[in-house]
């Protein structure tokens, strides 16, 4: 990483964020978005595996048998 060559990754110019993007939203919905949000990630992860690391098939076979029903702690485990 010594060697390594900074990059610049700029937001694209059409994408507007604003403040009321971040309205609070019932607990439901969250815990919704939450779940949805894990399972994209143990996806990413099963490409990553099957791709450049094997040595990490143990972890995803493990949070991907909870993904249909996976509370605030897997989904930190999984980050």
């Amino acid at each position: 990483m010594d060697d390594a060559k900074e990059v610049s990754c700029a937001l694209a110019n059409h994408v507007m964020l604003t403040s009321n993007m971040s309205l609070p939203i019932d607990k439901e919905k969250a815990e919704m978005v939450l779940s949805v949000l894990c399972a994209s990630v143990v996806r990413s992860l099963m490409y990553v595996m099957v791709c450049i690391r094997p040595d990490i098939a143990h972890k995803v076979e493990v949070f991907s048998k909870f993904v249909s029903k996976l509370e605030n702690e897997q989904c930190e485990a999984v980050k």
